[in-house]
């Protein structure tokens, strides 16, 4: 037997047809938007997607969207701009799937690091996935943070 994860669901490009599907982490930091004085939903990041900026997608199990993943590519990196768990499902790899996920995106746009800003909640769970801390600062939205950097072998 080959210790490989089971795949927990399906990752997909966000379309329309999820917009109207709930999806909240239960983070407020990572559920409201400080731009815009709301919260983020599924549409918000659908509507990220159309801008052609970011990609967004969505791992979704039995119709249900357990996650949302938003990635960027720069120059000689991409760059996770969002990656974040339905509330109540947490530690239950649906992250891990998502991180894999970005990987594969990663070596596919033929790049050689994956870049993020995280809050210092989450530092330790990218560090187990091999992201080094670059720089540590603080952000008056999120608090404590982190520049995080996985660069591919």
């Amino acid at each position: 037997m080959h210790n490989r994860r089971r795949r927990l669901g399906e990752i997909c490009r966000i379309a329309e047809i999820y917009c109207k599907k709930e999806f909240t982490t239960g983070d407020r930091r990572f559920d409201l938007c400080p731009y815009c004085k709301g919260t983020l939903n599924l549409r918000f990041y659908f509507e990220r997607d159309n801008s052609g900026k970011y990609e967004s997608y969505v791992l979704v199990e039995e119709e249900n969207v357990m996650g949302i993943l938003c990635i960027q590519k720069r120059k000689n990196s991409l760059y996770l701009s969002r990656i974040g768990v339905l509330e109540g499902f947490h530690t239950r790899g649906y992250g891990y799937q998502m991180m894999m996920y970005t990987i594969e995106k990663t070596m596919a746009w033929n790049k050689k690091k994956i870049t993020c800003e995280v809050h210092e909640d989450v530092i330790n769970w990218f560090s187990k996935l091999g992201f080094k801390r670059i720089r540590s600062y603080c952000d008056t939205h999120w608090g404590k943070c982190a520049t995080m950097e996985y660069k591919l072998r």
